[in-house]
């Protein structure tokens, strides 16, 4: 005997199907299985709905034979592939908080008919927002992941999962949102000088990766608590200066402390040393010799 088994199509999608069908020639029974589950007998049929299909299935047909000596048989099979692809990412993504980050995907194509895979994020922190550029598209293919943070987004290590469509492949990675940082650094021009000591110009510059307007508090003398002398709010400019004016002697802690985002607040602190004038004394007496009984003047 002699058999065929043919798919139309011959490649489906995942969930797709095809249809099936056999025939045979000198045979006298036919039986047609879905990988090891029957699915037909006859020495001829089709075609027929293989049903929903989600993996590479093989469909086969044995038919069989018989003459005056031996009983015969013969095996045809056809694979119908289905589609699959795999899905990667670059790595981690280490972002501060209000920033943004990315990440390479990667799907590549295993088999069957390219289709069309859109993607999904899961495990987003509060205050986070993810894309896809392009949203969808056919494996083979590298879309580019971003994941956006606010300056409300929480500090830490959040396990992402991304997810294709259909088929549900997986790739995981690690977002790391870390804190924003904010320093100062304070400038004086007088360090010294004898009282009064007046225009004593205070330079604060600001550093580290802290996003927003920033608020500046200078202090003349910080003796640990008290209100600022200067207050400078909603400023855009990292530097800002204020002058000072000492009337009394001693030393002085001249400080300036910022505010910016969510980064904790900076401070800086300078020591200026202001003395006392000096004070000289004469005196004198006219006349500078006298008898007793006469008036002298003392200047």
């Amino acid at each position: 005997p002699t058999a065929t088994v043919s798919a139309n199509p011959t490649a489906v999608n995942s969930g797709g199907s095809s249809n099936i069908s056999w025939s045979s020639i000198n045979a006298s029974l036919c039986n047609i299985y879905n990988g090891s589950l029957l699915f037909g007998s006859g020495t001829s049929g089709g075609p027929s709905s293989s049903g929903s299909l989600y993996s590479d299935t093989i469909f086969s047909a044995t038919c069989y034979g018989q003459n005056e000596k031996s009983n015969q048989f013969v095996t045809s099979s056809v694979t119908v592939p289905v589609f699959d692809y795999s899905l990667t990412n670059s790595g981690n993504i280490s972002v501060t908080r209000g920033y943004s980050g990315t990440n390479t995907l990667t799907l590549t194509k295993n088999s069957g008919n390219t289709q069309s895979v859109s993607l999904s994020a899961s495990g987003l922190p509060s205050g986070a927002s993810v894309s896809f550029s392009p949203t969808s598209c056919n494996p083979n293919c590298s879309p580019t992941l971003t994941i956006s943070t606010s300056g409300t987004t929480p500090a830490g290590t959040y396990p992402i999962a991304i997810t294709g469509s259909p088929i549900s492949r997986t790739t995981t990675f690690n977002l790391i949102v870390n804190q924003q940082t904010l320093s100062v650094s304070l400038t004086v021009d007088k360090t010294s000088g004898t009282a009064p000591l007046n225009n004593v110009n205070l330079d604060a510059t600001i550093g580290g990766n802290a996003l927003g307007t920033i608020n500046y508090y200078f202090y003349c003398n910080w003796t640990g608590s008290g209100s600022a002398d200067k207050v400078f709010l909603n400023i855009d400019n990292t530097s800002k200066s204020f002058k000072c004016d000492y009337t009394t002697g001693g030393t002085k802690t001249a400080r300036v402390r910022v505010e910016r985002g969510s980064a904790p607040s900076a401070e800086a602190t300078q020591a200026v040393t202001v003395s006392w004038p000096t004070l000289a004394l004469s005196c004198s007496v006219s006349p500078s010799a006298t008898t007793v009984g006469n008036n002298v003047t003392w200047t």
